[in-house]
């Protein structure tokens, strides 16, 4: 059946999803399978926030209007991607079925949770930049960046909910035949 997106720019990942789904109805000789678009899209904003703290570090000596500097923290973190991004996500996080973790309002309407988002990865920036002025050194951001990651993981769990570390995978083939994969 037909995927839906919803208020979402998610449409890579739905699309490099479909794809892997397919493969796993037929190996597993599924009528109908969904897998989770929401996990990949909840790794797929911790990357980008971790790129985008990454940056901000890796630029903190430019001026405040250089232009590099100026795109990160305009363009902040959005939902869009492409092909080899979806591929890096799958390598490093994997994927799980829908059951697993499911879609929530955030996921589907991501345009809300983003402004927040990005207001406070602004705000981080800011405060980065004012720890080097006042004489950190680069362990000491990137101390800094780790916690800042941590509250941010937190932020997605409250809007995406929490990824699973395992699960169960149970289904019934086309043949009526229970399976069960555990953790």
């Amino acid at each position: 059946p037909v995927t839906d997106q919803k208020s979402s720019g998610r449409c890579w990942l739905f699309a490099g999803l479909n794809l892997l789904r397919e493969e796993v109805a037929k190996k597993c000789r599924l009528e109908s399978f969904e897998l989770s678009q929401n996990y990949i899209a909840f790794w797929d904003k911790y990357e980008k926030i971790n790129y985008f703290l990454e940056s901000v570090i890796d630029l903190i000596d430019n001026p405040p209007y250089e232009r590099t500097l100026c795109w990160i923290l305009s363009t902040g973190v959005q939902d869009g991607g492409q092909w080899d991004m979806f591929v890096s996500l799958v390598e490093k996080y994997g994927i799980v079925p829908k059951e697993a973790m499911d879609e929530t309002y955030q996921s589907s309407h991501t345009n809300r949770m983003n402004q927040l988002l990005n207001r406070k990865l602004r705000q981080y920036a800011a405060r980065l930049q004012r720890l080097h002025r006042e004489g950190a050194g680069l362990e000491a951001l990137q101390k800094e960046k780790e916690a800042m990651l941590e509250e941010m993981y937190g932020f997605l769990c409250t809007c995406l909910g929490e990824p699973p570390a395992s699960f169960d995978f149970a289904y019934t083939d086309k043949e009526k035949e229970y399976h069960i994969d555990r953790n």
